[in-house]
């Protein structure tokens, strides 16, 4: 399932992740997968959101299953903008402090997710969920 939002054409920004939620959920339900709905759900409002806040241009959301693992994929055309590579990854996660309001994304997605990664260029995250992450 691909899920593309235009900055052109699509409206708001703000309103994507929320959008990609509903979907998301949609598919996970029709695929009869819905012991995953809440864990993804978190997992795509996340990317969905980072995407939104530090890429410029169009975003998209690839929902794949394969045998006992969904994957998430969420692109952007960000270095089309003169956007900075990504200074985070698996190997390297933010450490925001106590009185900051944003930075905990990742930390969240590390906690959830059984693998993920960041694409260099910032263009590219993504996440898995094995069946051992699901709560039916």
């Amino acid at each position: 399932m691909d899920l593309a939002f235009r900055r052109a054409v699509d409206g708001h920004s703000y309103r994507w992740p929320a959008q990609a939620r509903q979907v998301t959920v949609r598919h996970l339900e029709l695929w009869r997968l819905g012991g995953f709905a809440e864990a993804a759900q978190l997992l795509v409002s996340e990317l969905v959101s980072n995407a939104v806040c530090h890429g410029h241009g169009d975003v998209t959301l690839r929902l794949t299953c394969r045998h006992d693992e969904i994957r998430l994929d969420v692109t952007t055309d960000a270095t089309q903008h003169g956007a900075r590579p990504c200074p985070y990854g698996t190997e390297n996660l933010p450490a925001p402090g106590d009185d900051e309001e944003s930075g905990r994304g990742l930390l969240i997605v590390d906690a959830f997710a059984s693998r993920w990664d960041i694409s260099e260029d910032g263009n590219h995250a993504w996440c898995c969920l094995t069946n051992t992450d699901a709560a039916d």
